[in-house]
């Protein structure tokens, strides 16, 4: 990118793409086989938070309690359909 960016040169920025394609194809290959990931290693911040302001994604009504995240488990099942 920052040598399109000083040339403007189409070619350098399909070759940027190239390079990004590839790489995508490779993630999204290996992707397919992951039913799990551990939370320390994709969101540790996430690990260690707890007693949020937030709402449970889907959970909100007015006039009523919200349902808020009180921590998040370590081990993060991959649902394939999503």
């Amino acid at each position: 990118m920052k040598l399109y960016m000083r040339s403007k040169r189409l070619s350098d920025i399909n070759q940027a793409w190239d390079i990004y394609y590839g790489i995508f194809r490779r993630i999204s290959t290996k992707q397919k086989d992951v039913t799990f990931y551990e939370l320390r290693n994709v969101a540790p911040k996430l690990l260690t938070s707890e007693n949020l302001d937030i709402a449970v994604p889907g959970t909100f009504k007015s006039n009523k309690p919200i349902v808020k995240i009180a921590k998040f488990a370590s081990i993060l099942p991959v649902l394939p359909s999503k």
